[in-house]
């Protein structure tokens, strides 16, 4: 952050530095980021929904599945 505010005073060549304008970057960056999260993980879900609809097989270790309900690591069904 400090590396980041030293940036902007140089940019500025003051000392100073517009506390609202600061605030409003920072929180439209942020939404930004929040968004692109969101949308990622909204296409990662469609996109399993889409292989659960068209039966598309999933790469399962069977055995290993047997072993934790065996084991008792899952709760039984």
């Amino acid at each position: 952050m400090q590396e980041a505010l030293d940036e902007l005073r140089e940019l500025l060549g003051t000392n100073r530095l517009p506390l609202g304008d600061i605030l409003i970057l920072g929180a439209r960056t942020r939404a930004t980021e929040l968004r692109d999260e969101q949308s990622d993980k909204a296409r990662r879900l469609n996109r399993l929904a889409d292989r659960i609809r068209n039966r598309e097989g999933f790469d399962l270790d069977l055995a290993a599945a047997e072993e934790v309900r065996r084991t008792g690591w899952a709760r039984p069904s």
